[in-house]
């Protein structure tokens, strides 16, 4: 399952296959337009996908989902806040 074109995840997935020797760039058979909804397809058992950690905290709490750790890749991850109207 894929988030919509655009989407940060997606971006980052795709980037992991590009880079990591011995991976193709994977077929895309379901995609989102938000974060929400792919969750809840993941909690029917329709595949997999990668999510920020913070959107599944709670259902990775109360296991509802698994969590699966790649060897050798890891995700930094970077913000920015900004508050506009000032």
């Amino acid at each position: 399952m894929m988030r919509e074109e655009g989407s940060s995840t997606r971006d980052k997935l795709f980037s992991l296959f590009f880079t990591s020797k011995g991976i193709k760039k994977p077929t895309v058979d379901l995609q989102f337009s938000g974060v929400h909804e792919a969750i809840q397809m993941i909690k029917a058992g329709y595949g997999i996908t990668l999510v920020p950690r913070d959107a599944v905290h709670g259902s990775l709490k109360r296991q509802e989902i698994g969590r699966v750790y790649i060897e050798g890749i890891e995700i930094v991850v970077r913000g920015c806040c900004v508050q506009t109207g000032e």
